[in-house]
Order: C-alpha cells, then structure tokens, then sequence
C-alpha cells in the first residue's frame, strides 16, 4: 500500500477543493482540470469547459476593457517564455455580469522540462487597488 502522500488522488482531491479557482491547460490551450472554486467564481461547470480550447467565454479583459487574447492572454505569454503571469482582470460569469478577479499563471514542465501545461489560478477580488501590492510581489513558480 502506498503511504498517504504518494497517493495522487490526494493531490488531486486537495486542488478540487481548494477556494481559489484552477484550472490546467495543454499544449493546446484545452481545459483538462476545472475545480469547484473555479465553477463557484464563474458560473461554469467541469462538464461545460473540459476539453475545450480558449475560453473565450470568460472573455478576460483589463481595467481599460481590452480584451486578453492573443499577445495579452497570460496563458500565451507563459507558454511564450515558460514564466508566470500575475495580473488584475475582469472575467464573464455565466449569467453575463462581470468579476474582477487576481489570477496568476504558473507553468508545468515535464522531467525533460518541457513545458507541457500551464495552470491558471484565480480569486474573486473586489477592487483592483486591492491587489495592486500583489501585482509587485508576485514570485515566478513553476511546476516541475
């Protein structure tokens, strides 16, 4: 029997229950892990976004209501250059309002390391003059 710790569906079971939304992508830019904090933020269920690409439907933008995709998207900037991401955006909930939220990127290598993955983590936020300290202090992590 394996010790508790070795055992993934305990990680796995951690990062569904964590109060922070999460999720993972591919190579391919596919939702292949979506938490309960995740579907609590947004509105959308697991079912309804993994194995799907570019969630266009959260529709991230800035405070200046620029849209993050293509050279904006943290998820392509990580895979870019294999480094996090921190910033303040505003998502689409499922019922069509707006959510500021605080999110972080955090890249996942392989151990060749190749960047196989990127992990996007996410919480509610009320203002963006909250997390503006946390903008400055944000650690590039990795997974490895």
């Amino acid at each position: 029997m394996l010790p508790l710790f070795d055992n993934p569906t305990l990680f796995q079971s951690v990062l569904e229950n964590l109060p922070v939304g999460i999720y993972i992508v591919d190579r391919e830019r596919r939702v292949r892990f979506w938490n309960q904090g995740a579907e609590q933020i947004t509105g959308y269920h697991a079912h309804e976004v993994v194995g799907q690409t570019c969630l266009g439907r959260l529709d991230h933008c800035d405070q200046h209501g620029r849209v993050l995709c293509g050279d904006r998207c943290p998820i392509n900037a990580t895979f870019h250059d294999g480094h996090g991401q921190c910033a303040f955006a505003f998502s689409m909930h499922k019922e069509g309002h707006r959510i500021g939220v605080q999110l972080k990127t955090v890249p996942i290598f392989d151990d060749e390391e190749l960047l196989i993955g990127v992990t996007f983590l996410f919480q509610e936020a009320s203002s963006s003059s909250e997390f503006e300290p946390l903008r400055h202090r944000c650690m590039d992590a990795s997974i490895r």
